[in-house]
């Protein structure tokens, strides 16, 4: 029993337009065919219209997320795994090293609550 292709698409979550850049019609059917899906047209296939890359939208009126202070509990903290500690302590601009202790690295994260 064959399935139809948008339906299979649908499914796996498949943009026929990756296979265009990658495989021949020919190529196309054969892969279909291994796969028990009915394939579309070769003109939907090779279709340019629908070839065309979607650029994302640009709104210029997207209005800036006020960040909220963050705000760390020593508790939770400590729980974190010491990689996890370096990186939200890099990602707050902190300078920090590998050499630095689980410790360390809470107290540091925990001064910045002040």
């Amino acid at each position: 029993m064959k399935v139809e292709w948008e339906d299979f698409a649908k499914r796996r979550r498949l943009k026929l337009s990756n296979f265009r850049r990658t495989l021949s019609y020919d190529e196309y059917v054969a892969w279909c065919d291994r796969r028990a899906v009915i394939p579309v047209d070769a003109s939907v296939y090779t279709d340019t219209d629908s070839t065309k890359q979607e650029t994302p939208l640009k709104n210029d009126h997207t209005p800036e997320i006020e960040k909220k202070p963050v705000v760390y509990v020593k508790k939770e903290l400590n729980k974190l795994r010491k990689a996890n500690l370096l990186n939200l302590a890099t990602e707050h601009g902190l300078e920090v090293e590998k050499s630095m202790t689980k410790r360390q690295l809470v107290t540091l994260l925990l001064n910045m609550n002040n």
